[in-house]
């Protein structure tokens, strides 16, 4: 399954980004300053070749005002992925600005990209404590594309800590409210994120396909050829694993094409897909073409688990060739590469390839080390899964807590709240017995003042 959601949120990250600076404009009017400095943002970007630069040279020209927000957020979201910790502290700084001159479309953004940061930190507890806070603060200005977004997301991070239940509960929100609003391009990711739950367990794979299929139809409408390649993609495995190969390379080759024009370098992925349906349909020259120019252009990004994957690929191709000898080379390669990123279920593929390669050419030896190194391996996955587990329970162990600790603090804000009025009622009692007690001690002596001049008369 392709749906790394590191992936997934530069996807949505993309898509949200393009209606942003209308967004922002939507709930305050922004100055002719901030169109210029934005289209000096730009110009400057493509001459310098570094956004980030031109971002942080013009924050230091901006006034403490939206605009300056607007330009912390932009550099707080480029560094996301590439420096977190830098864009926590650009995203505070914006947060901390936004909130002094009450700012909440820019207080929402900046609490989106601090959580993104904490997601690539792999703290699940702080991303969803700053995309609960950002979801909230988008609701409170009605900006529902916002809160779309964040519901999508929030989903996703308890789809990548296995409550798939909670995913789709949030994902379907997310649906709904995209709905609502008729947003294309909501609804697009958030069917992309349900189909992607579903795709997780062989036995949901047709509800896979009511989603991911409609989201393909969407990204082709869209135009959003990111989107169509994930979906796709997706949609070629499902067939690749249900053994309807040539609807699978249909996919797979629709998906190619798609990442092709987007050029973001997924392409790879693709290549190694369709080189493993080659294989399977005994067309071996042709899954090694697939399979060696995915490793090329992985070679060009520098993407050594993609690179891996191309080489298991190539071996693969021999190994069912029955091509032993020259299957050898591509595993030896990847078990380095794979080694050197500690990709454990590439090593577990490699030692199990060189394991037969060796022992169909009776070198058993070595095949019998590589079979001790695959038990291994599996030992080792054993515990990785059981430790993720814990890390699962404790994530919803820490949840609750938080969850209990915000629960607690409503509970006593209420009780404040409720103090506060029964002072004020109290406060307001007295005001008015003492109005009650002038009043009726000026009509006494109004009267007593009438009776002393009768008196006289």
């Amino acid at each position: 399954m392709y749906f790394s959601y590191k992936v997934f949120f530069k996807l949505m990250t993309v898509l949200f980004i393009r209606l942003r600076f209308f967004s922002l404009t939507k709930f305050k009017k922004v100055k002719l300053q901030a169109i210029s400095i934005l289209f000096l943002l730009s110009i400057t970007a493509i001459a310098q070749n570094s956004q980030i630069d031109s971002l942080k040279a013009a924050i230091k020209l901006i006034q403490e005002d939206s605009v300056k927000v607007i330009a912390l957020n932009e550099l707080s979201l480029n560094l996301w992925d590439s420096n977190p910790d830098s864009c926590i502290i650009y995203g505070l700084e914006a947060l901390d600005l936004s909130n002094k001159i009450k700012y909440k479309i820019g207080s929402a953004y900046a609490l989106k990209n601090i959580g993104m940061a904490y997601y690539t930190k792999s703290d699940y507890i702080a991303v969803l404590d700053n995309w609960q806070k950002s979801l909230a603060t988008f609701d409170s200005i009605g900006y529902r594309i916002g809160v779309s977004n964040l519901l999508n997301n929030i989903g996703a991070v308890y789809f990548n800590q296995g409550d798939e239940t909670k995913a789709i509960e949030f994902s379907l929100k997310s649906l709904k409210v995209a709905e609502e609003i008729g947003d294309k391009t909501r609804i697009m990711s958030a069917y992309l994120g349900i189909g992607n739950v579903y795709l997780n367990k062989p036995e949901t794979h047709d509800k896979s396909l009511e989603y991911l299929e409609p989201a393909l139809q969407l990204s082709e409408e869209l135009g959003e050829y990111d989107a169509i390649g994930t979906a796709s993609v997706n949609i070629g495995e499902i067939y690749f694993l249900r053994g309807t190969y040539d609807s699978a390379l249909f996919y797979f080759e629709k998906s190619l094409k798609a990442y092709e024009i987007d050029g973001k370098g997924n392409t790879p992925y693709s290549l190694n897909n369709i080189g493993k349906v080659y294989t399977k349909r005994e067309e071996y020259t042709t899954a090694i073409t697939y399979h060696q120019q995915a490793y090329i252009i992985s070679e060009q990004t520098n993407d050594d688990l993609q690179m891996a994957q191309s080489l298991i690929g190539e071996g693969n191709a021999y190994s069912v060739s029955k091509d032993y000898k020259n299957a050898l080379t591509p595993y030896k390669k990847a078990e380095e590469l794979a080694k050197k990123i500690g990709a454990l279920k590439e090593l577990q593929e490699i030692y199990s390839g060189l394991s037969l390669a060796y022992a169909q050419l009776h070198d058993y030896t070595s095949a019998f080390d590589y079979q001790t190194l695959l038990t291994q391996i599996n030992h080792d996955l054993y515990n990785a899964e059981n430790n993720k587990k814990i890390e699962r329970m404790q994530f919803a162990f820490d949840i609750e807590k938080k969850q209990g600790e915000i629960e607690d603090l409503t509970k006593e804000k209420k009780l404040q709240e409720l103090e506060i009025r029964r002072q004020q009622q109290a406060k307001n009692s007295y005001l008015a017995g003492a109005i009650l007690l002038f009043i009726i001690a000026f009509i006494i002596f109004k009267n007593y003042k009438r009776k002393v001049k009768t008196n006289q008369i």
